[in-house]
């Protein structure tokens, strides 16, 4: 217990004294990596886009939402259209299942194929748009920053390689036999 207070008091001391400050980071102008002249905001925000696990979950619930993030507005309202018809259809099939036989069990589709037939095309429906969400967001995100990457002629992105830059330093080895 004696221990536990003289190091308190230790502590105590030195805090009051100015001797234990908070480290502050220390953000040198270097560790910003500068943009080519003339990129605007819009090209600069398009380079960050990607796909994440994160992405994909709310992509899931929220219809066209991958296009919507990446700003394709037009896109984005004929997936949550497509996406919406096909909830709408499920409900449909359920609903007009559940009137006709009043009660919902596992072997309730077998009883009417049209019901099934309406239910099926809502689900192919959803899946379909939540599918084509996702590819053709991730192309349209690859295709705008390999024409950013093109543009500029440079690597913006150092995962990125295949463009070659005189400003970049290269290291190559040649092998001659």
């Amino acid at each position: 217990m004696k221990i536990m207070l003289t190091l308190l008091l230790f502590i105590s001391f030195f805090a009051q004294n100015g001797y234990a400050q908070p480290i502050e980071p220390q953000i040198s102008i270097e560790t910003i990596p500068t943009l080519p002249q003339g990129m605007s905001y819009h090209e600069f925000k398009m380079l960050s886009h990607s796909i994440t696990w994160q992405r994909l979950m709310i992509a899931t619930f929220v219809p066209g939402y991958i296009h919507f993030y990446i700003e394709h507005r037009k896109a984005g309202y004929m997936i949550a259209g497509v996406r919406g018809t096909g909830i709408l259809l499920s409900a449909v099939g359920l609903l007009r299942q559940w009137q006709q036989t009043k009660e919902f069990s596992l072997s309730m589709m077998d009883d009417s194929e049209t019901n099934f037939y309406i239910f099926f095309t809502g689900l192919l429906l959803n899946t379909a748009g939540y599918a084509f969400d996702i590819a053709h967001g991730d192309w349209l995100i690859s295709k705008e920053k390999m024409q950013i990457q093109f543009k500029y002629r440079r690597l913006l992105s150092p995962c990125c390689a295949g463009i070659p830059n005189e400003s970049l330093p290269m290291v190559g080895i040649n092998f001659s036999f």
